[in-house]
């Protein structure tokens, strides 16, 4: 049997994570969550116009109904502790109104549920800021372990997990990248990922 090369990343949240199971309401770290936004920002960044080719490398990276995929997860936790405790508050004036609102839990709406003398009230559970976990991938083809490792430092820089994400819930930050993103340091840079010639070679390459 080949041996399956593994990589683990150290995990922290930087601002709250709506990540559900079955109810929609119990926080949980879901592995196809994870997958599905890494095949979303595989997809972003390819360059392909051929959709027939586009959908068969995407097949064999990410598996079909036809095969599996070239690479599984796992997510490990000591533990973590859902809330469901109200957001800082952080009031903006509304234009033309005399009240002003919390900007966090208006981009967070949808999440919670207005209760009479006590305001908006989460009807869900959110991993909050600073919840440590790890992510673990198995490489089960060589082939495709940049390509799955440049998904995943996209991701990391531009988006989040879980509900509201587009607003900024959900954003996290790889501990360990300089280790994890190491096979691909020659493309990008990993260290100084924000400036302009960096974010240039991304566009460029997709």
């Amino acid at each position: 049997m080949a041996k399956i090369d593994k990589i683990c990343f150290e995990i922290e949240t930087v601002t709250p994570m709506f990540l559900a199971g079955a109810d929609g309401k119990t926080a949980e770290l879901r592995t196809a969550s994870l997958k599905g936004l890494l095949r979303y920002w595989w997809r972003a960044f390819q360059a392909e116009s051929d959709l027939s080719k586009l959908r068969d490398k995407e097949a064999k990276i990410f598996g079909s109904i036809e095969r599996g995929g070239s690479f599984s997860i796992q997510m490990k936790h000591e533990s973590f502790k859902s809330t469901r405790n109200k957001l800082p508050n952080h009031p903006v004036p509304v234009e033309g109104k005399t009240f002003t609102i919390n900007i966090l839990e208006y981009l967070a709406y949808g999440t919670y549920e207005y209760e009479r003398g006590k305001g908006n009230v989460f009807a869900r559970d959110y991993i909050p800021p600073n919840t440590k976990f790890s992510v673990i991938l198995n490489f089960f083809n060589e082939n495709y372990k940049k390509e799955i490792l440049k998904a995943f430092y996209v991701f990391s820089l531009f988006g989040g997990v879980g509900s509201r994400n587009r607003n900024g819930f959900g954003c996290f930050e790889i501990l360990n990248k300089s280790e994890v993103f190491e096979n691909i340091k020659n493309a990008f840079s990993v260290d100084a990922p924000y400036k302009t010639d960096n974010l240039a070679k991304l566009i460029k390459k997709g």
